[in-house]
């Protein structure tokens, strides 16, 4: 499951390793809730698995936001004890905004919705193409 860290929100995504494919899941609001949602999630899935998209600079070094998902993935391993791996998540928004334009037919709210879980999707696609292949 791949997860796309906001100070407000956080997307979610599924996929398998046997077919390399990711699924938009979901936006969950981050609150005192987030590692119980989290937890329905990982058991309703059967995930294996963590990978967190880690924002870093267009050079590579890290931002204050890095710190933020470092800290939440410290919280993740010690409630669920599965491997999380990190993605570069510096392209993503680029990707997620190019998608979006396409979606003519949608409403900017849902769009907006979506967004998250759409990176998440993305990093999990980069992850399992990158990590797998």
């Amino acid at each position: 499951m791949a997860i796309d860290f906001g100070e407000k929100f956080i997307g979610l995504a599924t996929g398998q390793s046997l077919t390399l494919r990711a699924k938009a899941l979901k936006v969950i609001k981050n609150n005192s809730e987030t590692l119980g949602t989290i937890s329905d999630v990982i058991n309703q899935y059967g995930v294996d698995a963590l990978v967190i998209g880690l924002p870093v600079g267009a050079n590579g070094e890290q931002l204050f936001t890095t710190k933020l998902v470092e800290k939440f993935a410290l919280k993740l391993k010690r409630k669920f004890d599965l491997p999380i791996h990190f993605a570069d998540e510096r392209y993503t928004t680029t990707s997620i905004n190019d998608e979006i334009r396409h979606l003519s037919s949608v409403s900017q709210k849902i769009k907006k919705s979506r967004k998250d879980a759409l990176s998440a999707e993305i990093i999990l696609n980069q992850f399992l193409s990158e990590e797998l292949n």
